[in-house]
């Protein structure tokens, strides 16, 4: 019978190596778990306003763990105030993974903030649909879960364009297109889109133009037809909803004459749905 002794300090690297490899993964998923982040962001998918102390938890939590395993060290030292002793707050230190873990709370807390979360949209979708909300530019709709799909692009304060189109038909779909108002223009809401109708009636001589009133603000809306490279003709209608003096969502209906009256009454829902932020 043998005895196998085991080298202290063999076993002690042993350990370390394992240590710094489990620390090496959590701050590979931190960092795998923030760049997802960034690229839903870009995608328009932005972080939902009363998740942010979760995705600040999380990403705090993965780096103080990959410090900790790690070995690496910091320190943190403040006042920490108590409810009901405003004037006496308690003085608190840290260090190492705790101490990041404090850090990164205050940092992540100023790079997903809470605060606007009262002006979050508030608005709810009917059995079978599905909501998209752009927090970015404060406003959200409903479209059907079967037979539409949803294409964005970069979203942009200022510039944007969301697409909801049929499945079985690419070229029938609703359009929200966030744009600039001239200069020249700006605060003069029901002259802009005088003009911007001008443009679409060398489409269609026939292109009526009325008020509307969508997602509970005062808009425009004007109809008309027009031909598609084959010949066909496809029923368009426009809405203009200013957001404020220099920036407007302009909606696009498109379909065809063929299109079902079931096509239709879903394209009307989905802009009826239209909700925005409270101001």
């Amino acid at each position: 019978m043998t005895n196998q002794i085991t080298n202290p300090k063999t076993a002690s690297q042993l350990s370390k190596t394992w240590v710094a490899v489990v620390g090496a993964v959590l701050g590979g998923f931190t960092l795998l778990f923030l760049m997802g982040l960034v690229l839903l962001s870009i995608a328009g998918h932005e972080v939902p306003c009363r998740s942010t102390n979760l995705v600040n938890i999380v990403l705090s939590f993965g780096a103080a763990m990959s410090v900790a395993f790690i070995g690496g060290n910091a320190a943190a030292k403040g006042h920490l105030p108590l409810p009901g002793l405003k004037n006496t707050p308690m003085i608190v230190s840290a260090s190492g993974g705790i101490a990041v873990l404090v850090i990164m709370l205050i940092l992540t807390s100023n790079l997903f903030p809470s605060e606007t979360c009262d002006d979050e949209l508030a608005f709810s979708c009917p059995p079978g649909q599905q909501e998209h909300r752009i927090s970015k530019l404060r406003f959200g709709f409903c479209y059907p879960r079967a037979g539409w799909e949803l294409d964005s692009g970069a979203i942009g304060v200022n510039a944007a364009d969301i697409y909801v189109r049929q499945s079985s038909n690419k070229d029938v779909g609703v359009h929200f297109h966030i744009s600039l108002i001239p200069a020249g223009w700006a605060g003069k809401p029901e002259a802009y889109t005088a003009e911007v109708a001008k443009t679409w009636r060398q489409l269609d001589d026939n292109l009526v133009l009325d008020r509307d009133f969508v997602g509970g603000r005062d808009a425009y809306r004007f109809s008309l037809n027009v031909k598609d490279r084959e010949g066909r003709s496809r029923p368009t209608e426009v809405t203009h909803i200013y957001l404020d003096t220099e920036r407007l969502l302009e909606i696009i209906m498109t379909w065809f004459d063929e299109s079902e009256d079931k096509t239709l009454s879903e394209m009307q829902r989905i802009r009826s749905s239209l909700a925005f932020a409270r101001i």
